[in-house]
């Protein structure tokens, strides 16, 4: 019964260790990508300011691409 008791332990011990380093891991992640913004906007955090900035990005990308179809689209009627 010990030795269960001491492997169920171990077990946790090791998922335990394995989630802080992704924790840890995904919290830098975080920080480079707030301090990658350089000025925040006023009355906003840089959590705010960073998701404002990647919505515009996608907004113009997708933009982008549906301006890349709609021609072709024209072109061929």
């Amino acid at each position: 019964m010990l030795d269960t008791e001491t492997e169920s332990i171990d077990r946790l011990y090791l998922e335990l260790s394995q989630f802080t380093k992704a924790k840890t891991k995904r919290d830098l992640q975080l920080e480079q990508l707030l301090f990658a913004v350089e000025r925040k906007f006023p009355d906003e955090t840089r959590f705010e300011t960073a998701l404002r900035y990647i919505r515009e990005a996608e907004s113009r990308a997708n933009e982008g691409a549906a301006k890349m179809v709609v021609p072709n689209a024209r072109a061929k009627r």
